[in-house]
C-alpha cells in the first residue's frame, strides 16, 4: 500500500504541474488572441483615418502621398483579411477557454487526492477513480499546452537564491515569455512595423 500511495503522490506533484502549465498555456493564448485583436483595430482605425482625410481634403496628401498611402492601404487591407482567417483557424480564444477550465478541473481533483493522501487511512478505491477522471480528463480535452508553455512555469516558480537570481531571473523570464509571444504573432508585428514605420517615415521625410 506505501509503494501505492507514494505513487499517487507523485501523480498529485505532476497534476500541481500541469494544471499551473495550463493555466500559464491559457494565459499566454489569451495575450496572443489580445493583440491579434488590437493589430486589427489599429489597422482598420489607419485605413478609417486614411479614407476620412482623403474625403475631407482631396489633395491633402498630394500626387505621391496619395499613390503611398493607396498602396499602404492595400497592404493593411490584405493584412486583415489574412490575420482575420489565422485567428479563425486558430480559435486561440475557445482553446484558452478549454485549457483553463481543464485546468479547474484538474485543481480541484488534485486537492482532494492531497486531502485524502493526508488520512490516516487513505481511500484506495476514491485515488484510483480520481486517477483514472484525471487521465480521462487530459485526452477529451484534445488540446495539450506546448513545451515553452512548460517552460514558461518552471521559470515562474523558480526562487531567487541570491542577488544575482534575483536581477537574472526577471529579466530571463521576460525575454524568454517576449520571444515565444514574438514567435507566436510573426505576421500581427510584421504588419504593424510595417505600417506604423512606413507611415513615420514619410511624414518626417516630407516635413524635413
Amino acid at each position: 500500500m506505501s509503494s501505492e500511495i507514494e505513487y499517487y503522490k507523485n501523480l498529485i506533484n505532476i497534476m500541481q504541474k500541469t494544471s499551473g502549465t495550463r493555466f500559464s498555456a491559457a494565459n499566454n493564448l489569451t495575450v496572443r488572441d489580445r493583440f491579434s485583436v488590437a493589430t486589427l483595430s489599429i489597422l482598420s482605425i489607419f485605413l478609417i483615418a486614411i479614407s476620412v482625410i482623403s474625403l475631407v481634403s482631396s489633395d491633402a496628401f498630394g500626387s505621391d502621398g496619395a499613390k503611398f498611402f493607396g498602396a499602404l492601404s492595400v497592404i493593411a487591407s490584405v493584412w486583415i483579411l489574412v490575420i482575420t482567417l489565422f485567428d479563425y483557424a486558430l480559435s486561440r480564444s475557445v482553446l484558452a477557454l478549454r485549457l483553463h477550465q481543464n485546468a479547474i478541473r484538474i485543481n480541484q481533483r488534485m486537492r482532494a487526492m492531497e486531502r485524502e493522501v493526508a488520512k490516516p487511512m487513505p481511500d484506495m478505491e476514491a485515488l484510483r477513480n480520481w486517477a483514472t477522471d484525471y487521465e480521462n480528463d487530459i485526452a477529451d480535452t484534445e488540446v495539450n499546452h506546448s513545451p515553452s508553455d512548460y517552460k514558461i512555469y518552471l521559470f515562474s516558480k523558480q526562487k531567487p537564491t541570491g542577488w544575482i537570481t534575483k536581477i537574472w531571473y526577471p529579466v530571463r523570464n521576460f525575454t524568454f515569455s517576449a520571444l515565444v509571444f514574438c514567435i507566436s504573432v510573426p505576421s500581427n508585428i510584421l504588419v504593424l512595423l510595417v505600417v506604423i514605420g512606413a507611415t513615420a517615415w514619410y511624414v518626417f521625410a516630407h516635413q524635413v
